[in-house]
C-alpha cells in the first residue's frame, strides 16, 4: 500500500522542476552604441523598427522617429500617439500583420505597462499615417485582457502590467508577465515567482473597435523560471521572446540582462548579462537582421548622460540538427511521453500547387486529461500536507504545497476527464481545419463523427466539433456516434497491444544500445536526494516513514487478460498453488459477498486499519472511502467485497469497473484465520464480476520487486503467471562505488527474504 500511495510523486513533480532549473549558460555578445540621441524629453520606453524608420517612444505617448540607415541622433520626425495619456507608459510597441486601409504602416500594438493604472490591462492598436515628413496616428482598436478567471480554468494567473508581443511570422500575440510583481519588495526569492507567456490569436479589425480576450481565448501558456528581476519589455522573433530586465548601473542588484524564451521548446535558450555593456536602464528590444537593438533610458537625477540605442550582435549559432535527445536535454518535460502537453498551433501545410482540398479525415487521440486514478493527486498532496503539519517543509516546499492546495480541490472527482487545456487543444483543431482549409467547408458539407465509448474521447470529438461550428455555425452535422460497433476500427486492440513484436522486444531489451543510453540519461537527471533536500528541512524524518525510492514510478504492474470465454476456462492459466488455494478456501467454508452498503464499508475499513498497522503503511481516513461510495451510489461500477468465515470478516476489497477494465483498487485482511486463504476466494469472485461486466482486463495493480520471497508479488503472480509483469519506467540505480554496490546487490535480496520470513512469523 505504501508503494502505491506514493508511486508518482517524482514523475509529476521532479521532472518539471528539472526543466525549470536548467538554463543555457550565459553567452558573450558584442555591444556598441548604435544611436546616441540628441536630446532627452520624457523617459525613453518602447522601441520598434520598420524599414528605414526607428520609432522610439517616450513615457506618456510621444514618438520620435529616427533614420535607421544613418543613425543620425537628430529625429527626422515626431508625433503624439492617439492613446497619449499621463498613465500610458508606452512600455513596449510592436507592429502587427494587418494594415488598415489608407495607412502607411501595419497596425502598432502599444503596451501601457503602468501598474495600478486604469490602462494597465489595455492594449491600444493604432494605425499610423505618413504624409511627407508628417506622421499621425488614430486608435483602430482597443484590446482588453481579462485575467480574472484564468486560475479557474487551470491557467497560471498573472499579476498585471502585461507586455503585448506580436509574433508577425506566425500570426499570434503573446502576453508576457509574471505571477507576482518583479520588484524586490514583492518577490524576494526566485521560487516565489514565475514568468508566464500566454498565447492568443491576433484580433482582426473586423471584430470591432473593442475586443476582450479572456481565459476562453487562450491557445497556449508556457511558464518559465524566475531567475532575473525587474521586467522591462521585449519582442517576438522566430518563435522566441526576447526580453530585457534590470536597471543598468543604477543598481547592481538588478543588472541589465536579456533572456531568450523559446515558446516551441518551452525553455530558456539564451542568457545575456550585459551589465557592463548596456550601462543604462534597458527599456525595450527589437531583433532585426540578426542584431538586437536595445532602447535605454538614463536617470536625470544621477547622470547628465543622454539616452541611446545599443546594438548587440547576436553570436553566430551553429546549425541545430533535429536530434530528439538534445531536445529532451533542453526540455526534460518532453520526456513525459503521453503526459507531455503538446502545442498544436503549428503553421498550415498548404495543398500542393495546382490542387484544391475537398475532403478532411481526422483521426485523434483524446486531448490532455487528468490522471485516470483517484489515488495519485491526493497522494502527492498528502506527503506535503503531513510535512507541513510538522513544520518540515523548506520555503520551496511551502510554496509547492500552497500551489497544490487549489489544484487538489480542482481535480477532485475528475479522474481521467479532459482538462481545460484538453478542451482548448481539441477545439483549436476544429478551428484550424476551417481556417487552414476553408474550401472544404464551403457550400453544404456534411460532418460525420465517430468516437470510442470512453467519456473523454466523446468529449474530445464534441470539442473538435464545437471548434468547427464556432466558425461555421450553419454546418449540417451528425451526432457523435460512440457505439461499440466502431471499436474494431477506432481501437482494435483495446488498451492492450497485441503480442509483442520483435521490435518491441528489441526496444525493451536491457542489453540494446538504446536502453543503455536511456538508462544513462535517467541516472544523470534523476537525483532523488537533491529533490528531497529541496522539499524537506529534515529529510530523515520523511525517510523514516517513506522509502525515498518509493517516490519513483513503480516499474511493474500485474495485469490479467480475460481472453478465455469464462472464469473456469481461465483458471488453468493460474499457478497450481493459486488454483489449490481458491478450492481450499471454498472447502473450508469461506463465503464472499459484495454490496455498496456502509455497513460493509465499515467492515472493510476495520480490516484496512489492521493491515496498515501490520504492514507499517500509511492509510486514508474513513471519510475518503465514504465519499468514494457515495460517488458511485447509483451505479454498479464500484463494489465492496467481504470474505467471511462463520460470520467473521477475514478480508475485504474495493473493486471498480470502467470501460473495458476492472481494477482491484484497495485490499485488506485480518490477522486471524489466514490459513483459510480468504484473499484467494475474494479475488476469484472479483474476477468473475469482471467477466460479468464485459471487462477484457483485470488489473491487480503494481509491484516493486519480482521476487517470490515478496508476499505481494507472489500472490499477484499466481494469478498472472501467463502474462507475467508488465514493465514500465521505474527506479534506476546510479552506481558510484561498483565494489560496494556489488555487495549490496548480493545482500539486498537476502534481507528481503529475511524480512518477509520475520513478518510471516
Amino acid at each position: 500500500m505504501k508503494k502505491i500511495y506514493l508511486s508518482v510523486v517524482c514523475l509529476l513533480i521532479s521532472i518539471p522542476l528539472i526543466a525549470q532549473l536548467y538554463v543555457e549558460p550565459e553567452k558573450e555578445v558584442e555591444c556598441s552604441v548604435f544611436l546616441a540621441k540628441e536630446g532627452r524629453g520624457r523617459a525613453q520606453q518602447g522601441l520598434e523598427i520598420w524599414d528605414d524608420y526607428i520609432f522610439s517612444c517616450e513615457d506618456g505617448g510621444h514618438v520620435n522617429i529616427y533614420d535607421f540607415k544613418s543613425a543620425d541622433p537628430k529625429p527626422v520626425a515626431g508625433f503624439e500617439l492617439a492613446s497619449s495619456h499621463p498613465d500610458n507608459h508606452v512600455n513596449n510597441v510592436c507592429f502587427g500583420v494587418e494594415t488598415k486601409r489608407g495607412a502607411s504602416f501595419p497596425l502598432l500594438y502599444i503596451t501601457n505597462g503602468k501598474v495600478g493604472s486604469e490602462l494597465e490591462w489595455l492594449c491600444f492598436v493604432e494605425s499610423i499615417t505618413r504624409r511627407g515628413k508628417r506622421f499621425s496616428s488614430e486608435i483602430a482598436q482597443t484590446i482588453e485582457l481579462d485575467g480574472s478567471k484564468w486560475a479557474e480554468k487551470g491557467y497560471v494567473s498573472i499579476f498585471g502590467a502585461p507586455s503585448w508581443l506580436v509574433d508577425r511570422e506566425r500570426g499570434f500575440i503573446w502576453i508576457f508577465s509574471a505571477r507576482k510583481r518583479t520588484v524586490a519588495k514583492v518577490t524576494k526569492h526566485a521560487w516565489e515567482n514565475q514568468y508566464v507567456a500566454t498565447k492568443f490569436r491576433i484580433p482582426s479589425l473586423s471584430e470591432g473597435a473593442k475586443v476582450r480576450l479572456d481565459e476562453n481565448d487562450i491557445l497556449d501558456q508556457v511558464v518559465f523560471p524566475y531567475e532575473v528581476w525587474f521586467t522591462q519589455a521585449g519582442c517576438m522573433h522566430d518563435g522566441k521572446i526576447y526580453f530585457c530586465f534590470g536597471v543598468g548601473k543604477q543598481d547592481d542588484s538588478r543588472p541589465s540582462c536579456i533572456r531568450v524564451y523559446d515558446t516551441d521548446r518551452r525553455t530558456i535558450t539564451a542568457r545575456y548579462n550585459v551589465q557592463e555593456q548596456v550601462i543604462y536602464e534597458p527599456e525595450d528590444i527589437v531583433v532585426k537582421d540578426g542584431v538586437m537593438y536595445v532602447n535605454t533610458n538614463t536617470n536625470a537625477k544621477k547622470t547628465s548622460d543622454l539616452p541611446c540605442i545599443f546594438k548587440l550582435s547576436l553570436p553566430k549559432e551553429k546549425p541545430v540538427t533535429e536530434n530528439p535527445l538534445d531536445e529532451i536535454r533542453r526540455d526534460p518535460e518532453r520526456a513525459g511521453g503521453v503526459y507531455y502537453v503538446t502545442d498544436l498551433s503549428h503553421p498550415v501545410t498548404p495543398a500542393p500547387k495546382g490542387y484544391t482540398p475537398f475532403y478532411i479525415n481526422g483521426y485523434f487521440r483524446h486531448g490532455a486529461r487528468q490522471i485516470d486514478d483517484e489515488v495519485t493527486y491526493p497522494a502527492i498532496y498528502g506527503v506535503l500536507e503531513k510535512a507541513h503539519a510538522t513544520n518540515n517543509l523548506t520555503d520551496f516546499g511551502k510554496a509547492l504545497y500552497e500551489r497544490l492546495e487549489p489544484f487538489k480541490k480542482n481535480v477532485f472527482y475528475k479522474e481521467g476527464d479532459l482538462t481545460q487545456i484538453g478542451y482548448r487543444q481539441t477545439r483549436e483543431i476544429g478551428r484550424r481545419m476551417v481556417q487552414n482549409y476553408p474550401e472544404v467547408f464551403e457550400g453544404r458539407p456534411y460532418l460525420k463523427t465517430n468516437a470510442t465509448n470512453v467519456l473523454r474521447v466523446a468529449a474530445t470529438m464534441q470539442s473538435v466539433n464545437s471548434g468547427i461550428l464556432s466558425l461555421r455555425p450553419g454546418l449540417e452535422w451528425a451526432e457523435i456516434d460512440n457505439s461499440r460497433s466502431f471499436l474494431t476500427t477506432l481501437n482494435p486492440y483495446g488498451n492492450v497491444c497485441p503480442d509483442r513484436s520483435p521490435l518491441d522486444k528489441y526496444i525493451l531489451g536491457k542489453e540494446n544500445s538504446w536502453y543503455k543510453k536511456y538508462r544513462s540519461y535517467i541516472d544523470e537527471k534523476l537525483n532523488v536526494d537533491a529533490f528531497f533536500t529541496r522539499l524537506f528541512i529534515d529529510v530523515t524524518q520523511v525517510e523514516s516513514e517513506y522509502d525515498k525510492y518509493d517516490l519513483i514510478q513503480p516499474r511493474y504492474n500485474m495485469i490479467l487478460k480475460l481472453d478465455e470465454p469464462s472464469f473456469d476456462e481461465l483458471m488453468p492459466h493460474f499457478s497450481e498453488k493459486t488454483r489449490y488455494n481458491i478450492r481450499l478456501s471454498a472447502r473450508k467454508g469461506v463465503t464472499v459477498h459484495w454490496s455498496r452498503s456502509e455497513e460493509d464499508l465499515r467492515k472493510f475499513y476495520e480490516l484496512y486499519e489492521i493491515t496498515a498497522v501490520r504492514d507499517k503503511i500509511g492509510h486514508r481516513p474513513y471519510d475518503y472511502f465514504k465519499r468514494m461510495l457515495q460517488a458511485y451510489d447509483s451505479s454498479d461500477l464500484l463494489r465492496v467485497y467481504i470474505a467471511e468465515h462463520e460470520g467473521e470478516a477475514l478480508s475485504g476489497a474495493i473493486c471498480i469497473h470502467y470501460g473495458n477494465k476492472t481494477w482491484y483498487i484497495y485490499g485488506a485482511s485480518s490477522n486471524n484465520k489466514r490459513n483459510l486463504m480468504p484473499n484467494y476466494a475474494m479475488q476469484a469472485e472479483m474476477i468473475r464480476w469482471a467477466y460479468e461486466n464485459g471487462s477484457e482486463i483485470y488489473d491487480f495493480g503494481g509491484v516493486f520487486i519480482l521476487d517470490k520471497s515478496n508476499g505481494l508479488y507472489k500472490f499477484k503472480e499466481g494469478f498472472c503467471r501467463r502474462e507475467g509483469a508488465t514493465e514500465f519506467i521505474g527506479e534506476f540505480d546510479k552506481v558510484y562505488n561498483p565494489l560496494l554496490y556489488l555487495g549490496f546487490a548480493k545482500l539486498e535480496p537476502m534481507l528481503q527474504r529475511l524480512r518477509a520470513k520475520a513478518q510471516h512469523h
